[in-house]
């Protein structure tokens, strides 16, 4: 079962967030574009359903990775501007358990937030073209997965950093992830310093490009099952991995 504390925590996010306007512009923000069906030419159907599930997806993306960013970068620096934690570390609270907290809070509202999207873009292509797109939600919880490793690198940021110097950090991550496995092989492939970095970033960085299947979902391409829960595992290791540096991290502050 999961602690009384790390629920208790991770309530307290949600609550917080639902009171973010940021949360209600980001889904507003995507469901909004999601309108541009009638801007799209006269294709014949296939060709319209395939443009119009690109690019609400493309949209819905950059909104989950937004958020994921504005609801991860802040969380431990506001509880220590606000002196809140220091309330919470006098009573028996694990400082695991409150970084745990924290991110199931921030994953159960970019969950929220994510599906409604799914579920508005899997509308939309039903009620204009009369497709059920199953596959949206294959690429809505790929999504949420990636989401899920940012927030846990940026997590890890905010116990060191402020939130300022944490987004750029974040934006960094999210750049050199999907940069990586095209620029991985040219570096490995040189010598000297170039090397060692393609070695770091090879074994240390997580490949942000393996969560991406929006042009498989658009083209009515249903990804393997075997391929989701590869995906799944491989963010439970990078999350947990940045959940036990961040740890560390805080417990070495003096709070």
């Amino acid at each position: 079962m999961i602690r009384v504390a790390i629920r208790a925590i991770a309530g307290n996010v949600i609550r917080e967030a639902i009171r973010l306007k940021i949360v209600y512009v980001t889904v507003l923000f995507a469901l909004l574009l999601f309108s541009i069906e009638p801007m799209i030419p006269s294709f014949k159907v296939g060709l319209r359903v395939q443009l119009f599930q690109d690019i609400a997806l493309g949209v819905a993306y950059i909104a989950i990775v937004i958020l994921a960013i504005a609801l991860s970068v802040n969380q431990v620096p506001s509880e220590i501007e606000r002196r809140t934690i220091y309330n919470i570390f006098s009573k028996p609270v694990r400082r695991s358990d409150f970084l745990i907290g924290k991110y199931i809070g921030i994953l159960a509202v970019i969950t929220a937030c994510a599906f409604i999207m799914g579920l508005a873009v899997f509308g939309f292509v039903f009620a204009y073209f009369g497709k059920l797109s199953y596959g949206i939600f294959q690429g809505i919880c790929m999504m949420i997965f990636e989401a899920a490793l940012i927030s846990a690198f940026a997590t890890l940021i905010s116990t060191l950093t402020s939130p300022i110097i944490n987004t750029c950090a974040c934006l960094l991550f999210w750049f050199v992830g999907h940069v990586k496995s095209n620029e991985l092989a040219v570096m490995l492939d040189s010598g000297g310093a170039g090397r060692a970095v393609g070695l770091v970033l090879k074994y240390l960085l997580p490949s942000l490009d393996n969560f991406n299947i929006s042009e498989a979902v658009a083209r009515g391409i249903i990804v393997r099952p075997s391929f989701m829960l590869e995906v799944l595992l491989y963010t439970l290791a990078f999350s947990a991995v940045f959940l036990a540096i961040a740890s560390f991290s805080l417990s070495r502050r003096e709070l």
